[in-house]
């Protein structure tokens, strides 16, 4: 990557791919994160843009994150402040629930899919908690758009879809499209002064294609 680092060029990490989804408490998270700060080290002295991915789990809330507090959600928030503490030229996105296509990983969306191909009922361990629906889409426009306009800082991206589990799973059974949930205040609301709001297509189109993609 050396001979790409001029002042034009921009890093974008997305790399947390030994990340384990099911297991928050896990060390791989802690790794991960001195990994990063290792990277951020090396591209100090190069004055090119950075853009990481932050994470719900840093928002202390337990009724959007029940992952709050773990491993996963403290290595975040090392990287976070780290990165806030240095003088690259930085952007952290913090993201919720994201989905769009050839999605596979193995979260809500995917094991509904999976149980309704099988003809398993889903059992959900946390209906109450409240997702914000981010399509994949979306989040990279937006993430160039903030390299293009040279804008620094904490965003958080944030859409309308704010939804229950629950009612997630309801809409996906019946295909409907959900009625979604108001929330303009707290944090990771679209009030925030650092949030970031952007647009969403019909999740009920998304859950026809997705229940398309397994029944094929």
């Amino acid at each position: 990557m050396e001979p790409y680092l001029s002042e034009d060029s921009a890093v974008i990490n997305a790399t947390w791919g030994k990340n384990e989804r099911h297991n928050r408490q896990s060390q791989i998270h802690r790794e991960c994160a001195v990994q990063e700060e290792s990277l951020i080290q090396y591209l100090l002295p190069s004055k090119i843009r950075y853009l990481s991915f932050g994470s719900i789990a840093e928002i202390d809330d337990e009724q959007i994150s029940p992952s709050w507090g773990t491993q996963y959600a403290k290595s975040k928030k090392q990287i976070c402040e780290y990165l806030s503490s240095t003088s690259l030229q930085s952007i952290w996105l913090r993201i919720a629930s994201c989905y769009g296509p050839e999605d596979k990983r193995d979260w809500l969306l995917t094991q509904l899919a999976k149980s309704w191909k099988h003809g398993n009922e889903l059992v959900l361990e946390n209906p109450n908690q409240l997702l914000n629906l981010c399509h994949i889409d979306s989040l990279v426009i937006v993430a160039l758009e903030l390299l293009e306009s040279n804008r620094t800082g904490i965003f958080n991206v944030v859409t309308n879809q704010w939804l229950t589990v629950h009612e997630i799973k309801n809409c996906f059974d019946s295909l409907v499209e959900p009625v979604y949930l108001n929330r303009t205040s707290g944090a990771f609301s679209s009030n925030d002064s650092e949030s970031i709001v952007i647009s969403a297509p019909l999740i009920s189109k998304y859950f026809e294609s997705l229940k398309g993609d397994y029944k094929s």
